[in-house]
């Protein structure tokens, strides 16, 4: 089937096709197209109000582990980006918009492992998948974090 979408999608549809009545099915590739047709939504691009990007400062991408600490849990989580202002991670929790959490992180740099540690309130949470996809903005960047981001960033 060339519907344009991935391979799992089009075993659900010859799933769909031998089990489901054929007008049903008819209706689920109409939908299907149609979601196919929006933007591609990501973890780095997604907002469900407007399907906008609303970030003005460039992302640099990383698979850095962060330690998320949130009322009195510890956390572990992938960080997936950050930025001037602001870091995403994959983590197995849901954090509430606007909660505060501590973030501590070390990049490695010239040589050399810096680390960090912010307070940062949480923009963003969705959930994908088995995960979720945590957005905070930082509270009071230091200098040293400002300096090493545009230092990668211009690279």
């Amino acid at each position: 089937m060339a519907l344009g979408i991935n391979t799992s999608f089009n075993n659900f549809f010859l799933y769909a096709l031998k089990t489901i009545h054929f007008r049903t099915y008819c209706i689920i590739v109409r939908i299907v197209n149609k979601l196919s047709k929006r933007p591609t939504m990501t973890a780095s691009n997604l907002n469900p109000q407007t399907l906008t990007e609303k970030r003005l400062a460039k992302r640099l991408p990383s698979s850095r582990p962060v330690i998320l600490i949130t009322n009195d849990r510890t956390l572990y989580a992938v960080m997936t980006d950050f930025s001037k202002h602001g870091i995403g991670f994959m983590a197995d929790v849901e954090i509430p918009r606007h909660e505060r959490v501590e973030v501590h992180f070390d990049i490695a740099a010239a040589q050399k492992i810096t680390s960090f540690q912010f307070k940062a309130e949480v923009k963003h949470c969705y959930k994908l998948q088995s995960q979720s996809h945590i957005g905070v903005k930082l509270d009071f960047p230091n200098r040293d974090y400002l300096s090493l981001y545009e230092s990668l960033a211009s690279a």
